[in-house]
Formats: structure tokens, C-alpha cells, sequence
């Protein structure tokens, strides 16, 4: 029988319980609000895809920079993933792979060997580690990630983010609020075209003197694979290696023959990138034109290697292709909004892009050894691009007096559907200065 009594104490109970509940979605909110979102714009997506993933890639920035999974996709129908992480060492990317597991296991991973040499766990700095960790509820997966990476005064931090955040009150932007999350299934191709840093090659027998902590990750890595069914794939990512990175590469191939499992090292494959055309810093990161150069590598090589199926036609995968189809209608918007010169020229290096140039022979743009190797670049690896070197009255006559000293007119591949048609003038030649006219 319902006493007064019994009713009082019900409602009392249901009020604790309605308090405790809002007061926990409004703690969670603001944790969300208050955390760098660096941790989630990329992971975010990953939680929310339902179907398999067949390729997760591993590394640091070089690997977020330089594999691009929409391209895996539209070349060989590849279901991926880019976990890169920008400065992470081989340890946390161990640790990142055993979170990611939890939610998926692929049947492939391929892990950049960047940092091979380095005996810390930890990226250069704690924020750099949240950004990586952070994207993950707790878990006895994270709870182990922690206690094996961090110091113990260090743990608290990772276990409750909001005990490090919960100041960045006067730091918050529209950002914060409206968080654009990564479109890229994880990627973030780069538009910019660096002056590569010199470097002498060293022979294949220069490697580390020793046994690393990273070495020893690597074969927890692989191990950890093997007893879930996955193969392994390692991989140096391009670039204009130093004496340490060209060590690092080096000595993966023992590692690749001590585990028994496959690798590429692209800094003994020079042919697949350039690093004239290729770099979106001096001696780092590459471009969009590099990025799609040694996905296609991977693509092929993949296919050729390993039981990895084409998914394009499964009625699972249709919103892969409608994803897809978007990605491509992104890639011809960021052509038509570059104003530099060199960075539209390397985003028409595209087999999904025709192109048809037309420049002036008296033209500044062709005494540029950059512009013209990026013309070049076009030539080999645009959809059946075209450029034209006319002369002057020959070029006014094809393209008008407007046109400066340079005209592209750009269509889609798939569709031959109209997507640019830009005029570059040049304005100063000591240092060359190229405006966009049109």
C-alpha cells in the first residue's frame, strides 16, 4: 500500500535520479566543449562508420599528409581509414591501433616507420598525445594505453581530459561550438608546393646502431595483428630524408624480415614521387600531387599483395560512392578557389581533372624551373592534360588579350562538365610574381 510517506521517498529518489542524470549530460557537454578538438574531427567519423574497414592507416603527420583513402576508394574500391596522428611515436600509434580495434578490425594495416630511431612513447608534447587519446572513451583499452605511456603524475590528465581543459573558458571559438569534422575518412591533403631540402642518399647498409623502444613496438605491433588475423604492412612515406630518417628506413627492412611481413621504403623509390613538384614543406610533409602518387603505389601494390576486395559494387558500400561522388565535387571546388599559381597548377596533376593550358613562350612562368617542372607534372599525370607553348600572337589569338600570360581551362574526367577557367598574368619577375586575372 502507497503510503505518504512511501510517496515522498519515490519522489525524492526520482529527483536525485533526474538530477544526477542532467547534471552528468551537462558535465559530458561541456567536457566535449572544453576539450581541443583536434582529438575529435578526425576520429569522430571513424565511430560512426557501419561498414567493414578493410585497410587502417597508421603513422604520423607524413602518413595524414601523404595516403589519401578517397583515392584508395575511387582507384581500387578499398575500404580505409587514416589514424595518422601529427608528431606520434611508434608507441601511442601501437596503442591508437589497439583502441581502433575495439571498433573495428580490418584485414590490413600499414604502418609508417617515421620515428623509428626514437625512444620515447609519447609525441613531442602531452597536447599532441590528447590529440590522439582523447577522441577515445575510457575503456580497459585506454586504461592499459595509459598506464603503460604516462607517468604516473601524468595519468590523471588522460583518464579525466576535463581536469586539464575546464580553463579554456577565455580560448573558446566559433570552432569549438560548430566543429567541422574531418571529410577525408581522417586525410588532410596539403595545396602547396615547397622548395625541397638537399640531401645526400646513404647506402642501404647505413642504419641505427641499435635496438630501439619503437623496434620493440613494432613487433608488439605486429604480433597483436597476427593473433586477430591481420597482416601488416610497413612503409617509410617520401620525403627528403635526412641522415636519421634515411637510417630509420634502412633498418626496417631487418625489422620487415625479422617479423616476416612486407614493407616499402619509397626513399629507394624514386621514381614514384618528385620532390620538386612533390613537397608541401622542405623536408617533410608531401602535397596533394605526392599524396596521390603514393597512394597509387599503395593501391596497386595492395591489390597486387594482399586479400583485400573491391567494394565499389556492394549495395553495403553505396554511401561510400555517394561519399565519394562528394569528395570529387570537393576536389573541383578547391581547384577553382587557389589564387597561387603553383598551388592550382599541382591540383591539376589529377586523373580525375582535364586540362588544357595555354602559355606564352615569352612568358616568365616558363623560366621558373618550379612552374615548369609543374607543368611537366600535368603532362604526366592529368587526365590526358594538355599544355601549349604559343606564341604571343598565336596565344592572343587562342585565348584573347585578357589572358596574361597564362590560360587554363579545366573539365571534370568522369563527365567532361565545365570547372574552371582561370587567366594568371605575371606582375614581377625579380622575385616572379603571378597574379590570377580571371
Amino acid at each position: 500500500m502507497w503510503t505518504e510517506e512511501r510517496r515522498k521517498k519515490l519522489k525524492k529518489a526520482a529527483r536525485a535520479i533526474i538530477f544526477t542524470a542532467g547534471f552528468v549530460c551537462i558535465f559530458l557537454s561541456l567536457s566535449k566543449l572544453m576539450q581541443y578538438k583536434a582529438a575529435i574531427t578526425r576520429m569522430e567519423p571513424f565511430f560512426e562508420i557501419e561498414e567493414p574497414i578493410d585497410v587502417m592507416l597508421f603513422g604520423t603527420s607524413h602518413v595524414i599528409d601523404g595516403v589519401l583513402p578517397y583515392e584508395l576508394w575511387g582507384g581500387y574500391g578499398i575500404s580505409s581509414y587514416n589514424f595518422g596522428n601529427n608528431a606520434a611515436r611508434i608507441p601511442l600509434t601501437y596503442w591508437k591501433m589497439m583502441n581502433a580495434f575495439d571498433y573495428q578490425v580490418p584485414k590490413l594495416v600499414v604502418v609508417d616507420c617515421s620515428y623509428l630511431s626514437s625512444d620515447s612513447k609519447l609525441c613531442t608534447t602531452l597536447q599532441q598525445s590528447h590529440n590522439i587519446l582523447d577522441a577515445f572513451p575510457l575503456s580497459k583499452t585506454k586504461l592499459a594505453a595509459i598506464e603503460d605511456l604516462f607517468e604516473e603524475e601524468d595519468r590523471l590528465e588522460f583518464l579525466w581530459p576535463f581536469s586539464v581543459y575546464h580553463n579554456r573558458w577565455d580560448e573558446l571559438k566559433k570552432s569549438d561550438f560548430v566543429i567541422a569534422y574531418n571529410d577525408e575518412l581522417g586525410a588532410t591533403p596539403k595545396n602547396k608546393v615547397a622548395v625541397p631540402a638537399s640531401f645526400e642518399k646513404l647506402p642501404r647498409d647505413a642504419k641505427l646502431p641499435r635496438e630501439t623502444v619503437a623496434m620493440e613496438y613494432i613487433g608488439k605491433l605486429i604480433t597483436s595483428c597476427r593473433e586477430r588475423g591481420v597482416e601488416v604492412l610497413l612503409v617509410y612515406i617520401p620525403c627528403p630524408a635526412n641522415a636519421r630518417r634515411q637510417k630509420e628506413a634502412n633498418s626496417a627492412y631487418d625489422l620487415a624480415e625479422k617479423y616476416g611481413v612486407n614493407y616499402i621504403n619509397f626513399l629507394d623509390l624514386p621514381d614514384v614521387v618528385n620532390f620538386a613538384t612533390d613537397c608541401n614543406d622542405a623536408d617533410s610533409h608531401l602535397n596533394a600531387s605526392g599524396a596521390k602518387k603514393v597512394t597509387d603505389y599503395l593501391g596497386t601494390y595492395i591489390r597486387a599483395n594482399y586479400d583485400i576486395p573491391d567494394r565499389r559494387a556492394e549495395a553495403d558500400f553505396s554511401g561510400w560512392n555517394k561519399d565519394y561522388a562528394s569528395y570529387l565535387d570537393k576536389k573541383m571546388e578547391t581547384v577553382k578557389s587557389q589564387k597561387l599559381l603553383s598551388s592550382y597548377l599541382l591540383l591539376l596533376a589529377d586523373a580525375d581533372v582535364h586540362s588544357r593550358i595555354y602559355v606564352r613562350e615569352d612568358s616568365a612562368i616558363l623560366r621558373d624551373a618550379r612552374l615548369s617542372g609543374l607543368l611537366e607534372n600535368i603532362r604526366q599525370y592529368g587526365n590526358n592534360s594538355e599544355v601549349l607553348v604559343l606564341s604571343p600572337d598565336d596565344f592572343s589569338a587562342a585565348c584573347g588579350e585578357a589572358a596574361g600570360d597564362m590560360l587554363a581551362e579545366v573539365t571534370r574526367a568522369d563527365s567532361g562538365g565545365h570547372v574552371d577557367r582561370a587567366c594568371f598574368t605575371v606582375k614581377g619577375e625579380a622575385p616572379l610574381i603571378v597574379n590570377r586575372t580571371e
